[in-house]
Parts: C-alpha cells; structure tokens; sequence
C-alpha cells in the first residue's frame, strides 16, 4: 500500500538544518517556522511519501499547533548538552499529552563526533524512562534511512516504534517494566510494554511468544480494553479471543 505521512523533526536549529541537508543534498525549501522536504520511503511491502518539516526555532514553536498535524516525531538530541536533555524532558509530556499516539524516534547525536557515551548504556536509560520511544545514536546523514523505515513502520501500524536489529536488547526490560506497572496498578501500560515484548518474542522465534501473548490480553482485560485482548489472541486462542470481544461488545 501506499501511504502519506507528515514526520516533524525536533532538535538544535543551528544543527540539525544541516544534518538534514546533507541526508538530501539540497537545501528544504523554506515555510514560515520550518524548512520542508520530501521523501519516498519503502518499507517492505509498503511505500509512504513523506513530507518531512525542520522545525527553526525548537523552544518557540506551537506544539499544541503543530502536533495534531503530524503524524510522527523525529527528535535529535545531544547527551553531552545538558540544557537540550532538560527541554527534551519538558517537551515529552506535551507530546504524550495528544490523544493519539505519535511515533517518536530520538537520534543521539552530537556534531563535534561520536557520543563519548557508551551506547547500550544511553539506549537502555531512554527504553527504562521512556519505554514508548526508539532510539539511534551516532548515524551520519548517509544512515538516516534508517530511522525513517523505524519511524514509518510505526506511523503504517499505528504502534510505538521498534528497531528491529537491537530488539533482543529490550526484550527483558518490557517484561520488567510490564511487571512494575502492574505492581502499581497501571495496567494499561503493563499492557502495552507486554504486547511489546510479545512482538519481539514473535519476531526472534520464541516460544514463550504464547505464554507472554496470553499475559497481555490478561494486562488489557484488566485495564478494560477488551477488544485489544481479543486482537492479541486472534491467532493464538480464538476462543479466549472471541470471548474479549464479547465483553467489548457488552461494555
């Protein structure tokens, strides 16, 4: 199929211009708070043109503008500056606060090189803080295909995004964040964390793939989402499946 997304790109405006300038060896073209390119992006199967809008000025923008006109968030930020990961934790909640969800992938990156951070610890802080995000560290504009694929399958299947090549990696930590939000009764995002980890245990071949599916549904049904439970088990207990979505029927 063949999809239309608008992606808004958050991050340093003295900086991030450039970076996506060279990713498209030509200069955007300029709009009244945003420079604007466009970009065919395919995604197995699937294609979506992109408009792809920089914004200039990161602190005066309108979000509650902007936002509802958007359909994903690519955000560039450097770890090494304190004040951007200060209004990047300002900005988030803003973002979380639509109603919708928008796919957001975060790009560590610093102009001066490479982040003199190690990596997995960078990635795994922002999957504990923030376990809705993706994130990428250290790509030069050549690689930024690659958080755009990230970004656009999120954006195709409405979830949050997942790069599948460090996937292993967050396996465990949505198996632990789903069991410390249901420890606190926050059952929707215990629900959301173990669907997470149900679609990787999917994606490497893993058989507790059944078990973890059964969990979410359980995570669902708790928080009264009876119909994402039954789509959970669509293909692994049509039973138990048809039964949430007569309990979504009847509330």
């Amino acid at each position: 199929m063949r999809y239309i997304f608008k992606v808004l790109v958050l991050g340093n405006p003295d900086i991030i211009p450039i970076y996506v300038t060279n990713y498209f060896g030509e200069d955007g073209e300029e709009k009244e708070s945003f420079l604007e390119w466009y970009k065919e992006i395919t995604v197995f199967e699937d294609i979506c043109d992109l408009e792809i809008d920089v914004i200039n000025d990161l602190i005066g923008a309108d979000y509650d503008e902007l936002l509802p006109m958007i359909d994903g968030i690519i955000y560039f930020l450097n770890p090494m500056k304190e004040e951007e990961t200060d209004f990047f934790e300002t900005v988030m909640p803003i973002i979380y606060s639509v109603k919708r969800n928008i796919p957001t992938v975060i790009i560590y990156h610093d102009p001066e090189g490479v982040i003199p951070l190690a990596v997995n610890e960078l990635l795994e802080r922002l999957w504990i803080t923030h376990y809705e995000l993706e994130a990428f560290a250290n790509l030069s504009p050549k690689d930024f295909d690659h958080p755009l694929q990230c970004l656009c399958l999120a954006m195709i299947s409405g979830d949050t995004p997942l790069n599948i090549e460090n996937a292993w990696m967050r396996y465990p930590i949505f198996i632990q964040l789903a069991n410390i939000f249901f420890k606190n009764d926050q059952f929707i995002h215990a629900a959301r964390a173990i669907r997470k980890a149900a679609m990787i245990a999917d994606i490497l071949n893993n058989p507790e793939k059944f078990i973890i599916s059964e969990q979410a549904a359980f995570f669902f049904a708790k928080a009264n989402r009876y119909l994402e439970a039954s789509d959970i088990l669509m293909d692994i207990n049509k039973e138990k499946s048809l039964n949430f979505k007569k309990l979504h029927a009847q509330n």
